[in-house]
């Protein structure tokens, strides 16, 4: 099982993104053409398998840094704009526990993100999803 999951992790590493949404593209428009809906149904299968794939190989990069050093030792270690080098702040989509009361909300618990969460530059407006603003 444990050589498995390092065979799984290499291939993480070396997958193609944008190539994969490409692929994805295609099967959905291919998809729209077939009239056979059992063919149908197993083009759709393959294009959702092709999601959770990314999904899951987005999220253990987002767990390392993997495409070089930046500048930030905190919160935003390992995260930088792919388009105009902003280190300094972004928009993320995130998940964190608030205590609520009909007054509004008070503390809040941890804030938790993943490498397929929303992120937009404040810089320039660059968005996309995390492990594609890893520095």
């Amino acid at each position: 099982m444990k050589r498995a999951v390092n065979r799984f992790n290499k291939f993480v590493e070396k997958i193609d993104f944008p190539g994969l949404r490409k692929q994805r593209a295609l099967l959905w428009a291919l998809m729209q053409t077939v009239e056979n809906d059992r063919q149908r149904t197993e083009l759709a299968g393959l294009a959702n398998l092709l999601d959770d794939l990314s999904d899951e190989a987005a999220n253990r990069l987002g767990d390392k840094v993997v495409f070089g050093d930046g500048t930030n030792m905190g919160c935003l270690q390992g995260i930088k704009c792919p388009k105009c080098g902003n280190e300094n702040g972004f928009g993320i989509a995130s998940e964190s526990t608030f205590s609520v009361s009909d007054d509004g909300t008070d503390d809040h618990g941890d804030v938790e993100w993943t490498g397929t969460s929303w992120i937009q530059c404040d810089k320039c407006e660059e968005e996309g999803e995390m492990w594609e603003f890893q520095a």
